[in-house]
């Protein structure tokens, strides 16, 4: 099931209620794109499953304090992120994409992955995903959460518990840092973000 930018109110409703099948179809609304978004975290994907457990744990538990349909997609991410950064301490693992060398496209929402096949195929591809691996971790966040988790600019701000305002300041000046890298690897960044 591909992820909606908001939960529908009648399912938002039946979850904060308490209905298993509500929570049912949240989770898997949310589950492949909050495991890559983990991942990022945690480098590994079995500690991105149990941390996603954890949060969905944690949704249901406190299901009264996420107040509209709109906020459970910044709340689960936020939440998300929390939880990740303290099972990545626990692990003293790097905030690293992958320690196996698995791709981008392996640990991303599969509808995501299609829609960004063409952009991965080939040199150019393995271009990006160097740029992205070099970025410092807060510029690597914004453009994975803008560009492949599809999260508005109040979303990220929530999510990374910045201003508004400054999350266009941040997405501009993160992928200035981008092309840079890929210039620098003789890649136009034209060829890349059309």
């Amino acid at each position: 099931m591909a992820e909606q930018a908001s939960v529908d109110p009648k399912l938002f409703e039946a979850f904060r209620a308490g209905d298993h099948q509500a929570m049912k179809a949240i989770v898997g609304s949310f589950h492949k794109r909050l495991i890559g978004f983990i991942r990022l975290y945690t480098g590994n994907r079995e500690m991105a499953e149990e941390v996603a457990q954890e949060v969905f744990l944690a949704a249901y538990l406190q299901r009264d304090t996420v107040r509209s349909a709109e906020g459970l997609r910044p709340w689960l991410f936020t939440v998300a992120k929390r939880k990740a950064l303290r099972a990545a301490e626990k692990a003293t693992r790097t905030r690293e994409v992958s320690d196996e060398g698995e791709t981008l496209l392996e640990i991303m929402d599969p509808v995501q992955a299609e829609q960004w096949d063409q952009v991965f195929q080939g040199q150019v591809g393995g271009h990006l995903q160097c740029a992205l691996r070099q970025l410092p971790s807060r510029d690597r966040e914004m453009l994975i959460l803008r560009y492949f988790g599809n999260l508005q600019v109040k979303e990220i701000s929530e999510v990374l518990n910045i201003p508004m305002g400054s999350v266009g300041v941040f997405l501009t000046r993160s992928l200035a840092k981008m092309r840079r890298l890929l210039e620098e690897q003789g890649i136009r960044p034209e060829d890349v973000f059309h």
